[in-house]
């Protein structure tokens, strides 16, 4: 008995052997299809492909997931490229980065001393209506403003190392110029 009512047979219980009487008006299809269990059956499978078809499949937890962590690093590209874009005007003009005591987190305040030119710059850039910049510097961890000179040496040491990957693509062409470029990084 399935469902308390109703006996199953063939293509529920018993696996389908006598190919005899398949099709027709008696036939074992035939009988399956008009039986209520079948009928529920397939109005739920029916009901489960609509709403898995009309529902957004961004509704999944690896797509909120994916979603959440996209925004994230679009936030944080966000935060750090006006750091990134002051740091590479400072090299190509060949201004130096940092003062007597600007290592740890970056104020946005006017300091009681002289902390370095690009924290200067960035405050200037936060007073200038930047409020991307001047949120992250209020909210965020020392670490994750970038104002450690070493984390400021490996953002320059990248820019440098895409600019020398960028100078390999010239050797090969037939016709090219050069253009003054300097980035100056700092070591210990």
């Amino acid at each position: 008995m399935h469902g308390g009512a109703t006996q199953v047979g063939a293509l529920v219980s018993k696996p389908l052997t006598s190919f005899k009487k398949l099709a027709g008006k008696d036939g074992a299809l035939s009988c399956h299809d008009s039986c209520a269990y079948h009928k529920a059956s397939a109005c739920r499978v029916m009901e489960f492909i609509n709403q898995a078809l009309l529902s957004s499949f961004a509704d999944d937890v690896r797509s909120i997931a994916d979603a959440g962590r996209l925004r994230q690093i679009s936030e944080n590209r966000a935060k750090l490229r006006p750091i990134v874009d002051t740091l590479m005007t400072c090299a190509r003009q060949n201004i130096a980065l940092r003062g007597h005591r600007d290592s740890g987190r970056i104020k946005v305040s006017e300091p009681e001393s002289n902390d370095g030119n690009l924290q200067a710059l960035l405050r200037m850039r936060v007073r200038a209506g930047d409020q991307i910049l001047q949120k992250h510097l209020e909210s965020s961890a020392a670490n994750t403003q970038y104002g450690f000179p070493t984390i400021q040496n490996s953002l320059l040491d990248a820019a440098q190392q895409l600019i020398k990957e960028s100078i390999k693509d010239v050797r090969s062409a037939r016709i090219w110029t050069l253009m003054k470029w300097q980035i100056v990084t700092r070591r210990k």
